[in-house]
């Protein structure tokens, strides 16, 4: 996944009702900034950023 990609989330465990909420991914290198998440996406309606792993999300386009 890239900086400025838009995804659909899959599965979200801890929030279940962000699941089919479309999302655009702000960092990928998570892990590296201490992060137990690599992948961070902003969420409209959502004032801080939310950590998934890739395959909890569908790449749908290009931000």
């Amino acid at each position: 996944m890239k900086e400025g990609q838009l995804v659909m989330i899959k599965e979200c465990h801890k929030i279940p009702e962000l699941v089919g909420k479309t999302a655009e991914v702000v960092v990928t290198n998570g892990l590296q900034l201490g992060s137990k998440y690599p992948i961070h996406v902003a969420i409209e309606g959502y004032e801080n950023t939310v950590g998934f792993r890739e395959e909890e999300l569908a790449i749908i386009g290009q931000g």
